[in-house]
């Protein structure tokens, strides 16, 4: 503030003026503040337009300096003219004049400050050096209003600031009614503010008649939307508005992490609103400048926070819409109107994509035969991602990757279903090893204290190998197999050494054959001209067997046998196929018979309904037949034929034949022959 001692100083000299404006000019005294925000940059019609001449003839005679009166102090310039309702620069000090035009001396606000102005077309032409060197460290400089009306000064007044390296902001007169024309604002500030030095904060200013209908949350959302782009392109952003405003109709903690700029004219202002500037009148008066300028005191250096940018960061990206939720989910809804379904959508430098329906996805997603993963804002995912458990990778295009992939200098491999994979793996015929972090080892390297040679590819060969007239096989210890190993659906047999078997192998007691390649042979065999039977497990059967619906006898060496056989005793015959025969059999122009288990039967046996007897080397009887003693016959067929008379002799119902007996009106004798005539 003024000091009152160098006030009176100056008395001597303005002294006779002084007298004359008290006799000649009787002011009244008004003594309430000024409230209204009639910014001189948006060319508002001023109620005092900050100067009140003097229109005596002593105005020729006026000599400008500090003149006081009965009422206070006030100053008058040489034109005769004084501020009213006002801030001024005096003598390198800041004086706030009340609307009777005396001074206030209270300078709570303002000291310490850092002094700036706000500027538009309606200041006209302006000499930023001079504005400059007249003390005033920043400006914001109006870059258009309503629908998109670029200031005709804004692109003079950026340019000639920045020429003499005054740090400026910007503001936007903005008169939206909903959030997207909000962001359309924010985007038409950041389009032009482009290409020109901007070290303090962008600004939203809102105070339009028009908007006084919306509610609070509703001018709330408008200033978020507006600040969200702006900070999104790397700019500060900032709220503009009166106090009445900031009380009455902006829902202000929707931006509570955005700094304001309030205005309240007069002396002072309300400590119960947070602010980083205060405007503080829209009658100023800055050297560079014809005519009324509005005075804003910073409470905050820009300069220290702000690093000053030409252009957005190269992460922005102009929208052509926003975000909306419903109860379904989120979509984007477009400014032109309507929205994205079944389709990408590049939003804020991220893609997305949209369902049939309109709502964005989240998670995997199959598109057009290729898998993307969407985090739960729906961003699409590139490079390596830890989804539950598992590292996957995904290119540029946020397509998921599958097999081998060199990345980052090193090799990596991802399963057919995305997951990276690590510690020993078998790859086409190789035998790799990855560590925790996915890299593949190559060269000599140590896993589980073991050396391993992987060589330049990585890849230790497993499988078929020949050495010395050998085959061996590593397997995946990267050590011969040994025992039985199965390869592509084949057994093999490896003894202890390593080295693949052929032919006839005693294993555990137990034979196998294996073939010229190596194979376990199953089924039947003819090997070195005999037939040998070895089971689905390869082992080689002895004894009797049943293979399909035959029966077959094995001996102890395996082999098949045919025709008549004595197995325990017992005869049994085999065919040239080598399956057991059962049953009437006519074998070298003999009838034999074999039981349903195969044995050949002797002596007398009832088959069907007839008896039948066999001797001793099974041949079936035809003919008389002495049997113990006693006579039977047996027909062509073999049957043992009973009562009847066989030539002169006849067989009883046991088939003995008769002797020494009356058959009816016959005799037969001891020799069982008839005796013709012989009497009772």
């Amino acid at each position: 503030m003024k000091n009152t001692k160098e006030i009176i100083l100056k008395l001597p000299v303005v002294f006779l003026i002084g007298f004359i404006a008290f006799v000649f000019l009787p002011i009244s005294v008004r003594a309430e503040m000024e409230t209204d925000t009639a910014g001189s940059s948006l060319g508002k019609e001023v109620v005092d337009n900050g100067e009140r001449a003097n229109y005596t003839s002593v105005k020729t005679r006026a000599v400008q300096g500090w003149i006081q009166d009965s009422t206070g102090w006030w100053y008058q310039y040489s034109d005769g003219s004084y501020p009213v309702s006002s801030w001024r620069k005096i003598d390198g000090s800041w004086y706030y004049f009340n609307s009777n035009g005396y001074w206030v001396d209270n300078n709570i606000h303002e000291q310490g400050s850092i002094k700036g102005i706000d500027v538009s077309a309606w200041q006209g032409s302006i000499d930023w050096q001079a504005v400059k060197d007249d003390g005033i460290q920043f400006a914001f400089i109006r870059v258009g209003h309503g629908t998109h009306e670029l200031d005709t000064y804004y692109k003079d007044n950026m340019k000639q600031a920045n020429e003499v390296n005054l740090p400026v902001g910007v503001y936007y007169y903005s008169t939206a009614q909903t959030e997207e024309a909000a962001v359309a604002d924010a985007q038409f500030v950041i389009k032009n503010i482009t290409g020109y030095k901007v070290s303090y904060p962008v600004v939203i200013d809102l105070e339009d008649s028009s908007q006084t209908s919306l509610s609070k949350g509703q001018i709330g959302r408008i200033a978020k939307a507006f600040c969200d782009v702006i900070r999104a392109a790397g700019y500060t952003p900032m709220l503009y508005c009166n106090e009445n405003w900031y009380n009455n109709y902006i829902d202000v903690s929707q931006i509570s992490d955005v700094d304001k700029w309030v205005a309240r004219y007069g002396v002072t202002y309300s400590t119960s609103i947070p602010r980083t500037i205060w405007q503080c009148c829209c009658t100023g008066r800055v050297n560079g400048i014809n005519g009324n300028v509005d005075i804003d005191f910073g409470y905050k250096d820009y300069t220290t926070v702000i690093t000053p940018r030409t252009e957005p960061l190269s992460s922005y990206h102009f929208e052509k819409g926003q975000w909306k939720q419903d109860d379904t989910g989120w979509w984007y809804s477009y400014y032109a109107g309507g929205y994205p379904a079944n389709k990408w959508e590049k939003i804020q430098g991220n893609w997305y994509w949209f369902d049939a329906k309109g709502y964005r996805v989240a998670g995997w997603k199959n598109i057009s035969g290729v898998w993307y993963y969407f985090d739960e804002e729906g961003i699409m995912l590139t490079g390596w991602q830890q989804i539950g458990d598992e590292w996957y990778y995904f290119d540029g295009s946020g397509a998921m990757k599958t097999g081998w992939q060199y990345l980052g200098n090193a090799w990596y491999y991802l399963k057919s279903s995305g997951e990276m994979v690590s510690g020993w793996q078998t790859i086409e015929g190789y035998r790799y090893y990855f560590d925790e972090s996915g890299v593949m080892y190559s060269g000599t390297r140590e896993v589980d204290g073991r050396m391993y040679n992987f060589g330049s590819g990585g890849g230790i060969k497993i499988g078929w190998i020949a050495q010395n007239g050998n085959w061996y096989y590593i397997d995946e210890s990267i050590e011969y197999h040994k025992g039985f190993l199965t390869v592509d659906g084949a057994t093999y047999y490896m003894d202890a050494s390593g080295v693949m078997r052929i032919g006839w192998q005693l294993v555990d007691n137990i034979w196998y054959y294996f073939s010229s390649s190596g194979a376990m042979r199953i089924g039947w065999q003819y090997i070195n001209s005999v037939w040998y039977y070895l089971g689905i497990d390869g082992k080689m059967v002895t004894d009797f067997q049943m293979v399909g619906n035959d029966m077959y006898y094995f001996t102890t060496s395996g082999a098949m046998v045919t025709g008549w056989q004595l197995i325990d005793g017992t005869w049994y015959y085999f065919s040239s196929s080598g399956s057991m025969r059962i049953g009437w059999q006519y074998i070298n122009n003999i009838w034999y018979y074999l039981g349903t288990d195969g044995k050949m039967v002797t002596g007398f046996q009832v088959v069907g309904n007839d008896t039948y007897y066999f001797t001793a080397s099974g041949a079936m009887a035809v003919g008389w037949q002495l049997i113990g003693n006693e006579w039977y016959y047996f027909g062509g067929n073999g049957s043992m034929q009973k009562n009847k008379w066989i030539g002169n002799y006849y067989v009883g119902e046991d088939g003995i034949m008769q002797r020494n007996c009356w058959i009816g009106e016959y005799y037969v004798g001891s020799d069982g022959l008839w005796i013709p005539n012989a009497l009772k």
